[in-house]
């Protein structure tokens, strides 16, 4: 789960669910450096797609709206690109 899921609302677990079937469920805070190589590799092999995640995509020199945008409270994440 992400902390950071848009609205802030509570989920609906079903607990019988997570007790019968022996789920874990683990919270975790200040990633590291080998999470976000492993991130970064499964991101670069495609593995994982972030594109579900992104909201808008801005060029550098338009940072002030990409700041703007992620503000917002309905955003999730913002990307940046310096190419």
């Amino acid at each position: 789960m992400f902390s950071s899921m848009h609205p802030n609302e509570p989920v609906a677990i079903d607990l019988g669910a997570v007790h019968s079937h022996e789920k874990f469920i683990k919270g975790t805070v200040s990633p590291t450096r080998q999470t976000y190589f492993r991130a970064t590799q499964l991101i670069g092999k495609k593995i994982i797609d972030p594109r579900p995640l992104l909201g808008q995509v801005y060029n550098y020199q338009d940072f002030l709206a990409a700041f703007e945008d992620a503000l917002q409270p309905d955003t999730l994440k913002t990307m940046i690109l310096f190419v």
